[in-house]
């Protein structure tokens, strides 16, 4: 117990006048820093990779041996903090409210603040929006590749659901979900979620065109989740993807830090859950694809993906200390 704060444990604010009160749900927990991965690291795993094409390859490879300010930016926020078994203690809470600090740069804050497409927080912001749609295409295939479009419009149709795209049954997320998580905190516990909890929010407002309603944008891919999961015939698959994964299990999945294989549950599965999950599943490679033609920030988007945990701890780590240092 420190200052009132229980590790592990639901925080109670302790008053000067022996009063104590709970204000919203909030846990702390300690994890290590995730190791840095830096070019060496990522061109490994992906030189590894078949689906990979050379010219991606050859493209890292030259990027990676010019110095580029924008490039040695990132690299600087990710070195920090480089002892990998130290603990850093993270505090979730449902919500959280990052405060702006006006003033000067601190002296000792040496990563020069810019605010363009190569900032490190617009890049963060991207691949958190990439996550969301390659998750979602993942799930679909994964829909798509066991019901026909027959079937998958009788599972619209026994759960009211108006009947369209059934070529994307569950529904893209609000995106407010997550463009208004800026805090550090707040992005961490999004990566512990399962992907049923993810996917069960409200689905994005554009529905509505679809006459759905306000209970049905909250509803929607949660009845459909649950429906699936009832299914008898592949029960197992859906539980495999939507209760034993969770959203920082599919990144590490993503961009082949690990492959499905090595994660609970998947070797209980018979040889065609097997296939149809690895026949669904899609790469970093369609993103590294994408933006092919723009060197540098090609370079800096894969070492903030494959960062992507280690930048959000360092910087709430950063923020605590400064925010003791303060007090």
């Amino acid at each position: 117990m420190i200052n009132g704060i229980a590790i592990n444990d639901i925080i109670i604010p302790v008053s000067n006048k022996g009063k104590s009160t709970i204000k919203n749900a909030t846990f702390i927990t300690e994890e290590k820093l995730p190791e840095i991965f830096l070019e060496k690291d990522i061109f490994n795993i992906i030189n590894s990779k078949n689906n990979i094409s050379e010219e991606i390859k050859d493209i890292l490879y030259i990027n990676s041996n010019k110095y580029d300010t924008y490039i040695g930016d990132a690299k600087k926020i990710l070195i920090r903090n480089t002892n990998k078994n130290k603990k850093v203690k993270i505090v979730f809470k449902e919500e959280e409210n990052e405060k702006t600090l006006l003033g000067r740069k601190r002296n000792e804050d040496t990563i020069v603040k810019i605010h363009n497409k190569f900032s490190p927080d617009n890049i963060i912001n991207k691949i958190k929006n990439i996550l969301k749609q390659k998750l979602l295409y993942f799930v679909n295939n994964v829909i798509n590749n066991i019901y026909d479009i027959t079937e998958r419009k009788i599972i619209l149709n026994n759960l009211n659901i108006p009947n369209n795209h059934e070529s994307l049954l569950i529904k893209d997320i609000d995106y407010k979900i997550l463009a208004d998580k800026k805090a550090k905190n707040v992005n961490l516990s999004l990566l512990k979620l399962s992907i049923k909890k993810f996917l069960s929010q409200k689905i994005s407002a554009r529905y509505r065109s679809f006459n759905c309603n306000d209970e049905s944008l909250y509803q929607c891919n949660k009845l459909l989740i649950n429906s699936l999961l009832n299914d008898n015939d592949n029960r197992n698959l859906f539980n495999f993807i939507f209760n034993n994964l969770t959203i920082d299990n599919f990144l590490d999945i993503f961009i082949y830090k690990k492959e499905i294989s090595d994660f609970y549950g998947f070797n209980q599965l018979n040889e065609r859950e097997q296939k149809i999950l690895q026949k669904s599943l899609i790469g970093v490679e369609t993103v590294l694809q994408e933006i092919k033609d723009e060197g540098n920030y090609l370079l800096c988007f894969i070492l903030l993906i494959y960062n992507y945990k280690r930048y959000f701890i360092i910087k709430q780590s950063r923020n605590r200390k400064k925010s003791i240092k303060n007090n």
